[in-house]
């Protein structure tokens, strides 16, 4: 039961980032100048290499609650999922707009700037371990206060 309720979890979470990507994506034309400072940036964060081992990541963690009999099929389906949907080149195409989105051309090349010092390399290479032990530290969060959560939301059911 866990191992399904965490696959269905995956699978809506992954639904969620693909229509919030798609729906992000759809909202602004920009500019060729944009676009190439978006793509300088995502190029001098790493984002591209840091998302492939947030990926396999998720992909050993989620392996773990699978039957060992399964976790075979399961980690080659996922690995051959994100090869081809979250490609390098297609986690760029997708990020590119919600970049030029959110920063001016000025801001994107100044990030980018710092991105390339080494303090913005060391910064970038960090990022999955940071993102990997953040996930823990919500992860046992949650765990440690499921019981107070799942009270919290009887009580706010059961009043409305």
């Amino acid at each position: 039961m866990k191992n399904k309720l965490n696959l269905i979890l995956l699978t809506i979470l992954l639904s969620v980032c693909f229509t919030q990507l798609k729906a992000q994506t759809t909202e602004a034309s920009i500019t060729p100048e944009q676009a190439k400072a978006a793509q300088r940036l995502i190029q001098a964060s790493g984002i591209q290499e840091n998302m492939q081992k947030i990926f396999a990541t998720v992909i050993q963690s989620q392996s773990a609650q699978i039957p060992e009999d399964k976790r075979p099929a399961f980690v080659d389906v996922m690995t051959k999922f994100f090869a081809k949907y979250l490609s390098a080149d297609e986690v760029t195409k997708g990020l590119v707009p919600i970049y030029a989105s959110e920063y001016s051309v000025d801001e994107l090349n100044k990030i980018a700037d710092f991105l390339s010092t080494p303090a913005g390399k060391a910064m970038t290479a960090k990022q999955p371990d940071i993102l990997t032990k953040s996930m823990a530290w919500g992860q046992k969060i949650g765990e440690d206060h499921k019981d107070e959560l799942e009270s919290m939301m009887k009580q706010a059911f059961n009043e409305k």
